[in-house]
This record gives C-alpha cells, structure tokens and sequence, in this order.
C-alpha cells in the first residue's frame, strides 16, 4: 500500500497579518501602470481588469496614480486630483470589494 505524502506547507499560500489586514495568502498584485486612463482619467474597463485579479484575502496595489497633473510619470496614468478622477476610481474600488469574503 502507497502511503500518502504530507500535505506540504507552501507558504506563498499561508495567511498573513499586515498592519491591520488579514490577508488569506501573500500573492500580491504589484503595481503595473498600465497608461490607459485617458485624459488621467480611470476608465470602467479598470473595473474588470481589477476585480479579474482581486482574490478573497488578498492584496492588489493600484498602478502609478499621479497627485498632480505636474507629478505625472507616466502618460495617461489615473490620477485622483480632480473630483472627476476621484469618482472615476469609486467603481473600480467598489468592483474590486465585491470579491471580498461577507
């Protein structure tokens, strides 16, 4: 008869507590700026692109958002120094938190 292995311990899946967040795992989404928010302005296809990556207990960090339209790195970056911009980004955060756990 075989024996059946351990189940091993992968710690990329292994719960983590950062700060005041408890993430299920430690796969974390980096920052790619992705230059597709024309006019600095987030678009809704943001909103798929994020929640596609947001996983129950996880982490995403949003691509390069400029604080002015002087302290742009890269062309047609989201930006969040309009209150268009800031209400541009209110689906695609909502989007995001739908994919957390109740």
């Amino acid at each position: 008869m075989v024996q059946q292995a351990a189940k091993e311990v992968i710690p990329l899946m292994t719960p983590y507590k950062m700060g005041q967040f408890q993430l299920s795992h430690r796969g974390v989404l980096a920052p790619l700026t992705r230059c597709r928010s024309y006019g600095n302005v987030p678009q809704p296809h943001a909103a798929v692109y994020y929640s596609q990556r947001a996983t129950k207990g996880g982490l995403l960090i949003a691509e390069a958002t400029g604080v002015s339209a002087t302290a742009q790195g890269y062309p047609e970056a989201p930006g969040i120094w309009t209150q268009e911009q800031v209400e541009a980004w209110k689906p695609i955060v909502d989007a995001v938190h739908r994919r957390r756990p109740p």
